[in-house]
């Protein structure tokens, strides 16, 4: 094998090698932009739950020490006292960023985009109400919920999240 052949495979290696890491890096964005729509669909859902769980934190963990002989409740308690810590983590860290994001979107004039964003995602209205409401194209609503569901991603999954493909 000459030299040439050698660089060439080694050329095309790394052109395969970049491509791979752009596809991967396209898909942790996709999973992320994915994840934060599911977040903002049940926003409402677990917001409350957060405030609401069947068990507080400090309820769940007076009440590890029930069990029966088998341990059965014991793991219902973990369970419960798991999903509420975690729900209510995860919505606290929710409800800041979407108070940065709502400055954000003032300082930046995007005061619209934000509106849509939490008509349809907090108040559950239609694209189309919304569109009418706001005197726009149905298809600009989608757009502009698109656009602010980036910025919130940014936020929620930090700096890895700005590393586009």
């Amino acid at each position: 094998m000459t030299d040439s052949e050698k660089k060439e495979i080694v050329k095309l290696t790394a052109e395969k090698f970049m491509e791979c890491q752009r596809a991967a890096r396209k898909e942790k964005r996709s999973r992320w932009l994915h994840d934060t729509r599911q977040l903002m669909k049940h926003y409402n859902t677990l917001n409350e739950h957060s405030k609401k769980a069947v068990a507080t934190l400090e309820e769940a963990l007076a009440a590890n020490d029930l069990q029966d002989g088998s341990g059965h409740k014991k793991i219902c308690v973990e369970t419960i006292k798991t999903s509420s810590a975690k729900t209510f983590v995860i919505m606290q860290h929710v409800n800041s960023m979407l108070d940065v994001l709502k400055n954000d979107c003032k300082k930046s004039g995007r005061e619209r985009k934000y509106r849509i964003f939490k008509s349809h995602f907090i108040d559950k209205k239609t694209f189309k109400t919304i569109a009418s409401e706001e005197n726009i194209d149905e298809r600009t609503a989608y757009r502009d919920t698109g656009d602010i569901l980036e910025t919130l991603s940014v936020l929620l999954f930090g700096i890895e999240e700005l590393t586009k493909a």
